[in-house]
């Protein structure tokens, strides 16, 4: 039987795997090898296909920061901004002459929740302003 809590937790890993899959396509991951479920072998095993297929759930951009961090680096020598994680908090502004006013700034648990925030809401402005 299901309880409200358990939707919650449910619902909770769903949307961190679509951030990370979010994540994982800024960082130029072909979102379409990217599964929820890995496929099975002809012995009933689950299989990469060498390699082919990413399984969603072992993206760990939330909780592994060397994945985060390539992000964070990402985001301040490709794009010019400044990603500033301090104690539970994290901002992200315009480096350098950058001509986009950006100002995200978030709050977490920790610091690497705040910074996952931060680089999530600055893919998700990116992502609107390349569909302008």
């Amino acid at each position: 039987m299901k309880t409200p809590i358990f939707d919650e937790m449910l619902t909770c890993l769903e949307n961190i795997q679509e951030t990370n899959k979010l994540i994982a396509k800024f960082m130029g991951y072909d979102i379409n090898r990217i599964v929820d479920e890995l496929p099975v072998d002809i012995n009933g095993n689950y299989t990469t296909h060498n390699n082919k297929y990413v399984y969603a759930p072992s993206l760990q951009y939330n909780s592994s920061w060397d994945w985060l961090m390539s992000v964070v680096e990402k985001i301040e020598y490709e794009y010019m901004y400044s990603v500033s994680p301090t104690w539970e908090h994290c901002v992200i502004i315009n480096a350098g002459d950058n001509k986009d006013r950006l100002y995200i700034e978030t709050d977490g648990r920790s610091k690497k929740e705040a910074t996952y925030k931060a680089v999530v809401e600055f893919i998700k402005w990116y992502n609107k302003q390349q569909n302008k």
